[in-house]
């Protein structure tokens, strides 16, 4: 919803700058922070306090009042042009929380200034779903235990050449664990899970931790205020990038890097999203700078990490599953000397045949940020189509020398697993389909499709938890939804979308662990 889009025209510039200046810079971040977690029934409140000012009520009722993207925005419009006392005065009767909600609607109107065609479209469309990040805590914190606290403990799954002892490495740079590090900003994220109503934002209800206060009742107190120190930030720091990139509503790199915000000794998030990408991206980005520039032995090691988290996930959800008839083939060498390897993980089904390859690497700034037409078409190739070309390939050459490897399987489906999924875009999704290299394809290869690591989380949940055919599932949603992202698919069909049996027990030993680690004093 916009400016615009309620009251008939755009604010300029002078006018959103004014709005800025009206309110305390600490203030409105604060507000937009508890925006981010604001609950279902506050926003239906602000949409009635709205509807007093508007001719057409149904239009407001249309639209949801605001979401992470510009919020976001409008704080990196605070950060550039706010002040810490505040120049002019709102002049209406309204509470500060509605006017800051109506500084946002005009701030929305700048960041979508640019539309003019079906690829701007298509540009913003790619970058706002390449920025926001799943504000599901569960889930990251599931991810970073699998793959760092446990899978990378096990050198008898590496070559030993391949092998990286994460941990040491980490510890020696830092002065603190991979577990210190996770458990206390799980224990900064404790704000997002609460929620909020706007009574509370009203009341100026307190919000935020006071971190010396909190960690002294830990006994990790030293290394928790070390964390807490290199994730937080005053919001004037981060001025000059924020003018400089005043125009990308969707450049909020700075903001991944330092995700709380101080104020008068009291530190807050910026968003759920970016407090649950410090747990699983945030970690990775540490580890990585405990090596080289050009060292990329660290990103070959988190390639197997990632490829071991899908396979074993896969694994575990065929042996829980409601069918039984279902086979789990990992992944295994082949061809001359042993010395090919197969793709990660195979799932059988009478004559269907589930190829998955998984590609870890990470999708390029020139792509998430500026959906720059040559770096996003590179990149689109490498997480979508070539690890399908590679999984055909391989699945050619084993079945060429033996037939009965996957049992005469004739319908053959190859999913190309990254950690990001790229959006359903025609510009892309199109050349995903071109036939001009389809037609190097087995013959018994009858579907393709790229998902991201919360689609093959949601592929095993199905195969565990529902009596139907996962390769039915795939092909109906290819060939009826197929630009609707897996998860909205299956939300209207099948509603909500639950945890597996070994995730929950899984999550279990990871609170045990935080709580354990973090020791707080009775």
């Amino acid at each position: 919803m916009s400016h615009s889009e309620v009251f008939g025209y755009k604010a300029s510039f002078a006018e959103i700058k004014q709005d800025i200046r009206s309110i305390d810079l600490d203030e409105a971040l604060l507000i937009l922070s508890q925006f981010t977690v604001l609950d279902k029934k506050s926003k239906e409140k602000m949409k009635e306090n709205l509807k007093q000012f508007v001719i057409d009520k149904e239009l407001v009722d249309s639209f949801e009042i605001f979401d992470v993207s510009n919020l976001m925005y409008t704080m990196k419009w605070f950060i550039a042009y706010g002040t810490r006392n505040s120049f002019y005065s709102f002049n209406n009767k309204h509470s500060k929380p509605f006017n800051v909600f109506l500084t946002v609607l005009k701030v929305t109107d700048a960041m979508i200034n640019n539309i003019d065609n079906s690829n701007d479209v298509q540009g913003i469309v790619l970058k706002e779903s390449l920025f926001l990040r799943n504000t599901e805590i569960d889930r990251s914190l599931l991810r970073q235990h699998i793959m760092f606290q446990e899978i990378a403990k096990k050198k008898e799954l590496f070559q030993a050449k391949d092998y990286i002892d994460i941990h040491k490495i980490y510890e020696e740079k830092y002065g603190y664990s991979i577990s210190e590090y996770v458990s206390t900003i799980f224990a900064l994220n404790t704000q997002c899970i609460k929620g909020r109503a706007i009574e509370e934002i009203i009341q100026e209800r307190e919000w935020g931790i006071d971190p010396i206060k909190f960690f002294d009742k830990i006994k990790i107190k030293d290394k928790a205020i070390s964390i807490y120190d290199s994730v937080s930030i005053d919001p004037l720091e981060l001025r000059e990038w924020a003018r400089e990139t005043i125009n990308n509503p969707y450049d909020f790199e700075k903001l991944l890097v330092s995700p709380i915000f101080i104020y008068n000794n009291l530190a807050y998030p910026c968003s759920p999203g970016n407090m649950n990408a410090v747990i699983f991206d945030g970690l990775f980005f540490k580890i990585r700078n405990c090596f080289g520039s050009r060292d990329i032995s660290f990103f070959d090691f988190f390639g197997k990490l990632f490829e071991l988290y899908v396979s074993d996930l896969l694994k575990v959800a065929v042996e829980n599953s409601q069918i039984d008839n279902y086979d789990f083939i990992d992944e295994f060498s082949f061809g001359k000397n042993m010395s090919d390897r197969s793709s990660d993980a195979y799932i059988l089904l009478g004559k269907s045949l589930l190829v998955v390859e998984c590609k870890s690497g990470r999708i390029r700034r020139e792509t998430k940020l500026e959906a720059d037409e040559k770096t996003t078409d590179e990149d689109f190739k490498k997480y979508a189509i070539e690890p399908v070309k590679q999984a055909n390939k391989a699945y050619t050459e084993i079945v060429k020398n033996d037939k009965e490897r996957f049992k005469g399987a004739n319908k053959v489906t190859i999913l190309s697993v990254s950690l990001q999924s790229f959006p359903r875009l025609p510009n892309y999704n199109e050349s995903f389909y071109d036939s001009e290299w389809r037609k190097e394809l087995h013959p018994t290869v009858k579907q393709c499709d790229y998902i991201g690591l919360g689609d093959i989380e949601l592929i095993a949940y199905i195969i565990e938890k529902f009596d139907m055919s996962i390769f039915r599932f795939i092909q109906t949603k290819i060939s009826t939804d197929n630009y609707i992202p897996y998860a909205n698919y299956f939300y209207k069909k099948y509603g909500e979308i639950r945890r597996l049996e070994s995730h929950n027990e899984k999550l279990k030993e990871v609170f045990m662990d935080i709580t354990n680690t973090l020791g707080f004093e009775k």
